[in-house]
């Protein structure tokens, strides 16, 4: 079932409370992946406090950083909901979300990349204005590599000689997915659903490769997706 956005304009309407949103740049037109870095103005109007969006089917509450009025008056901020690449949701949707089974891992999991990104030379950031003259798409970007895909570097495994198979399959997608099969069922289950939206074909692809006595739940849900 689809979550439903909240407008701005219904947002206006109330100063107070949480701000629950989601990182929603999968789902743009230009399919972005990563973390979504919102700048907000400081109170004094000197200088900028940073909002980070982690790229994640986890929610945040957003005004737990930065409070509600502040977020809304930023320009940032609404121009991120107005390109679609976060999403603002309910507090009784974000609930539902937290409590799901996977939760737990997924933040662990988001806690881990953090320690990676520190000691990287260089982290991946959408900012708003990426949506529209600029940014990275799909997989392929070569900044992404530490904090997506550990060391390997996907654009230049590509150069090295990688070309998609018959099926299609860009290589970064395949060795993106070949990692996953080595990991838990719940794991692979959490980063699937932090990257959205697959082709029938990568779909096809995660079936072939992950193990049957390990990845119960993952190949269910790959099954019922492919049915659709």
């Amino acid at each position: 079932m689809a979550i439903e956005g909240i407008s701005l304009s219904e947002l206006d309407e109330n100063e107070r409370g949480p701000l629950w949103v989601l990182n929603n740049a999968a789902n743009t037109k230009r399919k972005l992946r990563g973390n979504v870095h919102i700048s907000i103005p400081a109170v004094n109007g000197k200088g900028e406090d940073g909002l980070t969006i982690e790229h994640t089917w986890l929610p945040i509450d957003a005004a737990s950083f930065i409070p509600r009025q502040r977020l809304l008056q930023a320009t940032q901020f609404r121009r991120a909901v107005i390109e679609g690449l976060i999403k603002v949701i309910s507090r009784d949707d974000a609930e539902r979300l937290l409590m799901q089974e996977g939760a737990y891992e997924e933040r662990e999991r988001l806690d881990g990349l953090k320690d990676i990104v520190t000691n990287a030379t260089k982290q991946r950031k959408i900012t708003a204005e990426m949506s529209v003259v600029g940014g990275d798409q799909g997989d392929d970007d070569e900044s992404d590599a530490v904090e997506m895909f550990g060391e390997e570097n996907l654009a230049k495994a590509a150069k090295r000689g990688i070309e998609n198979d018959e099926d299609g399959l860009q290589p970064a997608f395949k060795m993106l997915a070949d990692r996953w099969a080595e990991e838990s069922d719940m794991s692979v289950l959490n980063a699937m659903r932090a990257r959205g939206k697959f082709t029938p074909g990568e779909l096809r692809y995660m079936r072939s490769i992950l193990k049957k006595d390990v990845h119960t739940t993952t190949l269910a849900r790959i099954e019922a997706g492919l049915k659709k």
